[in-house]
């Protein structure tokens, strides 16, 4: 399914615009301030695993991809949307590497 950017840079479906443009279909001339999101796909988490690390242990190290907000790219004059490497320690609450803001204020 294709996403689109709205006039006011939500990321949408068709069905959302055909809600507003009833006569719409996907494949037509997008209404206007509509636009394409074009997404990669998403990569493949690593995990990094100890030196003597055996079958079933948990890894020491994971790295996770987050989307990113969509964006407007001039050089090829898109609006896209990429993923972003985070790396997480394993050991440490997932809840720890969220931004302070995110937390919960219950530990």
């Amino acid at each position: 399914m294709s996403n689109y950017i709205d006039p006011d840079h939500f990321i949408v479906g068709p069905g959302d615009i055909k809600r507003v443009h009833e006569n719409w279909v996907e494949g037509d001339t997008l209404p206007d301030g509509y636009h394409q999101l074009f997404r990669e796909e998403k990569p493949d988490s690593i995990l990094v695993f100890g030196e003597d690390a055996s079958e079933g242990d948990d890894p020491i190290k994971v790295t996770e991809y987050v989307c990113e907000e969509p964006s407007h790219n001039e050089a090829t004059n898109r609006w896209e949307q990429v993923w972003t490497p985070v790396v997480i320690d394993p050991w440490i609450p997932l809840t720890d590497h969220l931004p302070e803001e995110e937390r919960s204020s219950e530990r």
